[in-house]
């Protein structure tokens, strides 16, 4: 339940994560942030349009399609008059275009869209723009990076497209498009790092993936891969407008034809969302974000849902670790939630007469248990026992469950 007052801001054209909050901004200078279940909301002073924020300790810079970059904690707008900026206004324009944020090695990075140097580091003392290609490449919408030394940056499809990889050790740069063999298309709608390091991109034409991050090893001659289930290659040719990964190396992608998510160890589809199997009000899908309790959000051409996976950030050790409903009630609940688990866990469940009902290996912070079997059906009334590894199986762990 929540109240009149806990609901996001209207109109929302972009939702955001950063620190474990889910932000959802608007075309203007609002702003709402969703943590530990509860939307806060709040308006910018002479700041407008707001694309991206970062957290820096106990502070939060903004970005702006107009304005620049805000430092919240300080009320201070930083743009081309601020101390030795190196930032630019978007030629034939009155608009500093600030599309992405992020902190890395102490360091604010930022995108300035249209400048002839787009790529721009600050460390509160010293500034420094770095050169990442052509003209053509002067256009950059989002900014991700391989927790290594390589930033993935995604290129305006509007204008050249691609993407433009940057080597913060040796400043170099690399291009991936079409004309080089190393992308299906141009028109990149999303990009993101799974837990084996691999990147995966979503376009106008579907899914394609590099399984290594480092622009070395791109560009000493590595190929994209395409998802195949064996038989053929899935989500190709048609539109995908976000990737989303889960705690459990799950791949959602946003599509116009729904939510498919795919697990890549078992190259399959394992389970799809669209108008007409669940609540989401559109099959076009503009975006995903997870909170770090594994709430997926998800924003719509008709509006924002969120979907509650309980596939939380995964725990250090099993002292958190939850089972609940219990006693559950077969006739009224629908599953069972194992929460508290750890990076990987081998999960068995069994009646009281030994005979194993469910078994799993297990990534991922939070399972929902459906009450089936392995066989896809309904167990029946009666106690069971859950038992939960480690990977190396040093622990171990018994719970029981009553169904009645």
């Amino acid at each position: 339940f929540y109240s009149p007052d806990n609901f996001p801001i209207d109109n929302i054209n972009k939702i955001y994560t950063d620190d474990g909050s889910i932000y959802a901004f608007s075309y203007g200078n609002s702003f709402s942030m969703y943590k530990e279940g509860r939307w806060e909301s709040q308006n910018l002073v002479n700041f407008d349009s707001i694309s991206s924020v970062v957290s820096v300790e106990n502070n939060n810079y903004f970005g702006s399609y107009s304005d620049g970059v805000l430092d919240n904690s300080n009320q201070t707008i930083i743009d081309e008059n601020y101390p030795n900026s190196k930032l630019k206004r978007l030629n034939n324009s009155n608009k500093l275009v600030i599309s992405d944020l992020d902190y890395i090695n102490k360091k604010l990075w930022i995108l300035n869209y249209g400048s002839d140097t787009p790529l721009i580091s600050w460390d509160e003392l010293n500034w420094e723009s770095y050169n990442i290609g052509s003209v053509f490449y002067n256009y950059p919408q989002e900014l991700t990076f391989n927790n290594k030394e390589t930033f993935w940056i995604l290129n305006d499809k509007k204008k050249f497209g691609g993407i433009t990889l940057f080597d913060l050790n040796a400043k170099a740069n690399y291009h991936l498009s079409v004309s080089n063999n190393k992308l299906k298309s141009n028109n990149i709608n999303s990009l993101a790092l799974d837990k084996n390091n691999y990147v995966w991109i979503g376009s106008d034409q579907g899914v394609i993936y590099y399984n290594c991050s480092s622009l070395d090893d791109i560009k000493e001659g590595s190929s994209y891969l395409t998802p195949n289930d064996g038989n053929k290659n899935i989500f190709q040719n048609i539109i995908v407008n976000d990737i989303l990964i889960d705690n459990s190396n799950n791949k959602w992608f946003g599509t116009d034809q729904g939510i498919f998510i795919f697990d890549s160890n078992q190259n399959k589809i394992i389970n799809t969302f669209n108008k007409n199997n669940s609540p989401i009000p559109s099959d076009i899908i503009i975006s995903l974000k997870t909170t770090d309790a594994g709430e997926v959000f998800i924003l719509t051409e008709n509006g924002l849902v969120s979907y509650q996976t309980y596939n939380e950030v995964p725990k250090p050790n099993y002292l958190d670790l939850k089972i609940y409903p219990n006693p559950v009630r077969i006739s009224n609940d629908q599953s069972i939630i194992i929460s508290g688990l750890v990076e990987k866990n081998i999960i068995h469940i069994t009646n009281q007469s030994g005979r194993l009902v469910f078994s799993e290996l297990y990534e991922g912070g939070g399972l929902v248990w459906d009450l089936k079997d392995n066989d896809k059906i309904k167990v029946s009334s009666g106690i069971y026992l859950v038992f939960i590894l480690s990977e190396d199986g040093s622990r171990k762990l018994i719970e029981k469950i009553l169904v009645i």
